[in-house]
């Protein structure tokens, strides 16, 4: 099964608002003759995509004329944050929202760049991006709304916001300046850096990557043989190290009380390095491939972009995985048994080739998966699915493009 028929483009965000599907990305509309730029939802009744608002005035095709980059659902209404100027009739700059019927631009004037991330802390919501200022109010790459309005997260943030997340009860997030990545969390309405830079001895362009875990916040540049932090005693300390140059990190979690990362590259051996995919840190620090053979070679190889603890064992996901001694790929997912890697049933497929995983959530006990496949299990499941402990099945019909992540919002999936 899929959701309605395939999209026209690139479908990158799905949000769940008022029990319908909305999906953002850049695209025309779908292959069934939907006109719609950039944002559509699910009629659940009749499965068929709708577009949202009257037609753009020079394109008559309704919907966001711009980038669409991410949404967030608050204060009953869906908040869409891009680099766009006009939402159906509605003039805006780079935010809108949609109460079910209509578009709404929050405030008067916009922000003055595009806008990035967007997340909830304590009730309030946080927008980071580049710009200087937003509605009517200077604000340096963040803002916030309190349910009275937008202004300045604290005294503003310098550099190019990557990444946004949750911190305690306020919001932590990821800058970078083409060289450096550094950690800022909102103190007592003051922007102040976690630590110092994260070394990048690479050289390398990084990207910032920050993670709140129940043990920690956790940071990383993505390409380095440090390729993961934990801010603690007011430092960034290594979380993990390897013994490889170019390791990357994409995903951390905790099992059986030890920290677990994903990604690839992770060891380096005898002067080669193993397309080693899934770390367990030991009490040094050390990255460790988590499953090997007798010469040390890794039973999974691949990248590992999603690491989840699933009904008290760790599942790994991601791209290219292979068991050690076989060719053929395992459908983008692995079961770890404590002594071995094995696969999830056949896991996931694409029409042509093997699909891939781009992240994992439990939800309502069971483990949902989502990125880019058609089937899930030999059953159809158009880029997302669940795995209940022994069999997969599709969500619904599915989403009809490439999805990137997933986001818990209320009692819903997004």
């Amino acid at each position: 099964e899929q959701v309605g028929p395939a999209i026209n483009g690139v479908a990158d965000n799905a949000e769940v608002f008022g029990s319908q599907i909305h999906v953002t990305g850049q695209f025309a509309g779908d292959q069934q003759g939907t006109i719609a730029s950039n944002i559509m939802r699910l009629d659940p009744a009749t499965q068929t995509w709708q577009p949202l608002g009257p037609p753009l005035p020079r394109t008559q095709s309704p919907g966001i004329a711009g980038i669409v980059n991410d949404t967030a659902v608050f204060d009953n209404k869906l908040f869409v944050v891009g680099d766009f100027t006009l939402a159906g009739e509605t003039p805006t700059s780079n935010i809108i929202s949609w109460n079910g019927a209509a578009w709404t631009s929050p405030l008067s004037r916009g922000g003055t760049g595009p806008v990035r991330a967007v997340a909830v802390a304590d009730g309030n919501t946080y927008i980071a991006g580049r710009f200087g200022a937003f509605g009517t109010n200077n604000a340096l790459n963040v803002a916030v709304n309190d349910g009275t309005g937008w202004q300045q997260a604290g005294d503003g943030v310098a550099g190019n916001v990557d990444d946004l997340t949750s911190f305690g009860d306020s919001v932590a997030l990821a800058t970078t300046d083409g060289t450096n990545v550094r950690v800022f969390a909102l103190e007592d309405g003051t922007w102040t850096q976690l630590g110092a830079e994260l070394p990048n001895p690479t050289g390398f362009i990084p990207v910032g990557f920050v993670k709140e875990l129940s043990a920690g916040l956790y940071a990383s540049t993505l390409v380095s043989s440090t390729p993961l932090y934990k801010y603690e005693n007011f430092a960034w300390n290594v979380a993990g190290f390897s013994t490889g140059q170019f390791a990357s990190v994409y995903d951390v979690t905790r099992f059986n009380g030890q920290l677990v990362v994903g990604g690839n590259s992770l060891v380096e051996s005898n002067g080669s390095v193993f397309a080693s995919c899934v770390g367990l840190v030991d009490a040094s620090g050390q990255i460790n491939v988590l499953g090997v053979n007798e010469e040390g070679q890794p039973l999974l190889s691949g990248i590992v972009q999603a690491v989840e603890v699933y009904n008290g064992e760790l599942y790994a996901a991601g791209s290219e995985l292979r068991l050690l001694g076989s060719l053929n790929f395992i459908g983008g997912i692995a079961r770890w048994t404590g002594t071995d890697w094995v696969p999830v049933a056949s896991g996931v497929s694409g029409v042509t080739g093997p699909g891939f995983i781009s992240d994992m959530q439990v939800i309502d006990n069971e483990l949902v998966v989502a990125g880019f496949f058609s089937s899930a299990g030999n059953q159809p499941a158009r880029n997302i699915a669940a795995w209940n402990g022994s069999a997969w099945r599709s969500l619904g019909l599915g989403i009809g493009q490439q999805i990137v992540g997933l986001q818990l919002v209320g009692e819903a999936v997004s």
